[in-house]
């Protein structure tokens, strides 16, 4: 920490990912000038393409073409609040019965003994999944649902939005700069199960805003982050921190 703020006072130029991360490196006395904001570039472009097959079939053959919500994540699990999202879980299930949840990307979990609910709700944990390979779980699905106590830039919410899916985040730092509340998903309060689960039976019990909001998220994604758009924009930044040496 402190060697990190030795060097923040001393650089010649910072990136940061979000607005958020900005305002605190300003908070802790960066020179706000030397900061410009940048998000992470994605391939916007890959989350368009998907195998019909497989789509169809985790559809039908996995969840009985219920309505399906997906969390993705397999790292930090602190961050992540697992309790806050699988009590949400259960909070959707209570007042939507025909529904699915996938987990996907971690292993080794008892969904079961993680969410109280009878055997009617489908649980699947996907396990590890290959980058090119999640596409297709985020077409098979209908909500994206995000429960991060802290991130600095939401790629998941990017990710799912490129697909079409709405999604419901807590109001951490990334999820501001990505999710407009009401627009192409909902903003909750961090920690909140029920706030979770109230957003997303909107969602499962309003289709038709459901899928505007998802052709809302869809647009916006593509032009803010668009990846050649946002590596042009770095190598602009490292090319003007040249020229003002």
């Amino acid at each position: 920490m402190r060697l990190s703020k030795f060097l923040v006072k001393r650089v010649d130029g910072i990136r940061a990912v979000s607005s958020g991360i900005r305002d605190k490196l300003v908070r802790g006395r960066a020179d706000k000038d030397k900061i410009r904001v940048i998000p992470t570039p994605v391939n916007i472009e890959k989350f368009e393409n998907y195998d019909r097959d497989k789509v169809k079939n985790f559809r039908e053959e996995y969840h009985q073409n219920r309505k399906t919500i997906i969390h993705v994540g397999w790292r930090d699990p602190l961050a992540k609040d697992y309790p806050t999202l699988f009590k949400a879980i259960e909070l959707v299930y209570r007042g939507y019965k025909n529904m699915a949840f996938w987990q996907a990307g971690l292993e080794n979990l008892n969904l079961r003994e993680k969410i109280k609910a009878d055997e009617n709700l489908i649980l699947t944990l996907t396990g590890k999944i290959e980058p090119e390979e999640i596409t297709n779980y985020y077409h098979a699905s209908d909500v994206c649902i995000s429960s991060s106590k802290h991130e600095s830039f939401g790629k998941v919410l990017v990710e799912a939005m490129a697909c079409g899916l709405p999604v419901v985040a807590t109001a951490t730092i990334g999820s501001k700069e990505i999710v407009v509340d009401g627009k192409n998903g909902f903003l909750t309060p961090i920690g909140d199960s029920a706030a979770l689960a109230k957003k997303v039976l909107y969602l499962l019990n309003n289709p038709e805003t459901a899928r505007q909001m998802g052709e809302n998220g869809q647009k916006m994604v593509k032009e803010k982050f668009n990846r050649e758009k946002i590596v042009q924009k770095i190598l602009n930044f490292w090319q003007d921190l040249i020229r003002n040496k």
